[in-house]
């Protein structure tokens, strides 16, 4: 059954029959057809670690299935979407989902943690949010905020781990040489 067709009986269908779908194996592929008679293999990754910062700003697990095809696979068409198998959409969109909570998860982790002497200082002031990771991205490697926004997600959490690794090492050496003044 194609998308398509699927998208007129989705409200009738048992939620037990999606989360079934939605658990079949994601393909390896999805094959994309161009004004109905061309065809592209259009490869599905293994994890969303290597898109852009960029697009994964723009998604949300709240974001449409057409959004996050054309952000991930670049399938821009609706109607390129509603031809392929809906059990094929409906695996991706979960593998999707499930990929943007892990990253965001990560994202969160990179963040140490704060002294409550540190959240007073930090009171008030503005939280720049992902946009701003963008703009710190690119002023720690020295880059134009076009290029930051192209880093993979993955290389973008490593520099925020290593960020967050030498903020907890500098706050365990001043605490040893607090201690040992005493």
């Amino acid at each position: 059954m194609k998308y398509k067709d699927f998208k007129k009986i989705e409200s009738i269908v048992a939620d037990e029959t999606l989360q079934r779908l939605e658990h079949t194996p994601v393909p390896t592929f999805v094959t994309r057809r161009t004004f109905g008679i061309f065809s592209r293999r259009i490869a599905i990754p293994k994890n969303l670690g290597e898109i852009p910062l960029g697009a994964f700003l723009l998604a949300s697990p709240q974001n449409d299935v057409y959004s996050l095809f054309n952000l991930f696979l670049k399938i821009n068409r609706s109607e390129d979407v509603d031809l392929l198998p809906a059990a094929n959409v409906l695996s991706i969109l979960a593998f999707f989902k499930r990929e943007i909570l892990r990253l965001t998860k990560e994202l969160n982790d990179t963040t140490p943690p704060q002294t409550p002497e540190e959240r007073e200082a930090a009171q008030g002031l503005t939280n720049v949010g992902l946009f701003g990771l963008i703009d710190v991205i690119s002023q720690r490697q020295h880059i134009s905020t076009e290029e930051a926004a192209r880093l993979p997600i993955s290389l973008v959490l490593q520099f925020l781990k290593i960020d967050k690794n030498k903020v907890l090492f500098q706050k365990n050496l001043n605490n040893i040489y607090k201690s040992k003044k005493i």
